[in-house]
């Protein structure tokens, strides 16, 4: 009887706690829930495809026409489209601007936007800017359309909540959740490094590209970029303050424009600073300011070391140069340097580079003016992808390498040169780096690469 009346007091303790649960008012709506309600909407899927030419023969081909080889007729070329990449993207205007990296739509010739309705819509690539790997997509469709609120990524703190959405191996619409591991990484693709992303460790998967990372009040910090694929839980998007200015650019130009303040800087390291006497650890240093140039207007000096750039502590000449994309033509920046061992407030207002100063600059760092080939030079061949030489200043670094008049410059870095607009775009990103790497063609025999360096 003990033992009966002690588990009815237990059975009845139970009840009236199961009661308690179930009258309390438990509510399983958190902030991530929010978040989707409000952001989700704005969340696109992404597919491209590409059109493929491939040759046919219309009619049979005979005995003797495959036994020799031997064709009757010329082959036609027969169009088919293959699916190129699926990737996600954000609605960010209703006007149907979408936001995206730029290898999600590279090289496609068919891009399709599918909204959370599940409405399928042709879209057109506004711009793309491969630099910085955004693009701007301009849904063709009536809107409005549901568009993010932009927030900002100066002032994140790590440990706190994100939210990724997108559309990881087709999966539409995926939500996962995480915290920001690391502000200002920077990683490897290829040749090129990319600097000042947010890390994360909220789950991103292929197809996640493009997508939003949003913070808990649903407002866009991040465009998710890339994963680290030997690892887990560790991912990388742009921070939206970096992607509002080529968001902008791409809108109302289609390209992200060139800036120029005429300033050479290399990091400080430690032992150049001890071997100048200066007194400072780390900083972008000024090596030469170019005559008339906004930094040279605005009191920028060599020697001086760049220890701030806005609010963007500067450590390194990659720090400055990032620092400075947040800054279109006719945006002032406010410089902090350090100048005989005293920090002092300078304002430089950037410029657009030109295509004409690109070039000069070009051909003052490594003596080699180039030009696109006339009607005479594509007849006879010579130049019909390249660049022509047209002058090698003597005593250069195009002449020490044994460039010549005449040559054919086919590629710049590994990537072709078929026009000086093409040679002025590539340039502009790195007028200030002291070699390049040239692919030349003489006679029509290409030469293993050569390497143009400042001394």
């Amino acid at each position: 009887m003990a033992r009966l009346a002690r588990a009815g007091w237990w059975l009845g303790v139970a009840a009236l706690g199961f009661g308690a649960l179930a009258g309390a008012q438990v509510s399983r709506r958190s902030p991530v829930v929010g978040v989707v309600e409000q952001a989700g909407p704005s969340v696109v899927n992404i597919s491209t495809d590409r059109i493929v030419q491939s040759p046919f023969y219309r009619g049979p081909r005979t005995f003797f026409e495959e036994f020799f080889g031997q064709l009757s007729e010329e082959p036609q070329l027969r169009e088919r489209v293959v699916p190129n990449s699926i990737g996600s993207g954000v609605i960010v205007d209703p006007r149907g601007y979408v936001l995206t990296n730029e290898h999600v739509v590279a090289r496609a010739d068919n891009v399709r936007v599918t909204t959370a309705d599940g409405k399928e819509h042709e879209a057109e690539v506004r711009g793309t800017d491969p630099s910085s790997d955004l693009a701007v997509l301009k849904i063709m469709g009536e809107g409005p359309f549901p568009a993010v609120t932009l927030g900002a990524s100066d002032d994140l703190m790590i440990g706190e909540s994100v939210i990724a959405i997108g559309n990881p191996f087709g999966y539409s619409h995926t939500v996962t959740t995480g915290v920001v591991s690391s502000v200002h990484r920077s990683i490897r693709s290829g040749d090129m490094v990319y600097t000042d992303f947010i890390q994360t460790d909220a789950s991103i998967n292929p197809g996640n590209s493009g997508g939003p990372l949003l913070n808990v009040e649903g407002k866009l910090i991040g465009i998710n970029t890339a994963i680290l694929a030997e690892a887990q839980g560790i991912g990388f998007a742009i921070p939206v303050d970096r992607a509002k200015r080529a968001l902008e650019e791409l809108i109302a130009y289609g390209a992200v424009r060139p800036t120029w303040t005429g300033l050479e800087v290399v990091t400080l390291a430690p032992r150049l600073a001890e071997r100048m006497g200066i007194e400072a650890s780390k900083g972008a240093l000024v090596r030469s300011v170019h005559g008339t140039s906004p930094g040279s207007r605005a009191g920028v000096e060599p020697g001086d070391v760049i220890v701030r750039v806005g609010r963007t502590p500067i450590e390194t000449r990659q720090d400055f140069l990032t620092a400075l994309g947040l800054f279109k033509p006719g945006d002032t920046a406010p410089l902090w340097v350090l100048r005989g061992g005293k920090e002092e407030g300078l304002t430089v207002r950037v410029e657009a580079l030109e295509k004409e100063r690109v070039l000069a600059l070009f051909a003052r760092r490594f003596g080699l003016t180039l030009e696109e080939p006339g009607m005479m030079d594509r007849a006879r061949g010579s130049a019909p992808d390249a660049l022509l030489v047209r002058e090698v200043a003597a005593g250069s670094p195009a002449a020490e390498v044994g460039i010549r008049a005449g040559d054919v410059v086919a590629g710049m870095n590994g990537e072709p040169l078929q026009t000086l607009d093409a040679l002025a775009d590539r340039f502009a990103r790195i007028w200030d780096r002291d070699s390049v790497l040239l692919h030349v063609r003489r006679r029509g025999i290409l030469y293993p690469p050569v390497t143009l360096s400042v001394r």
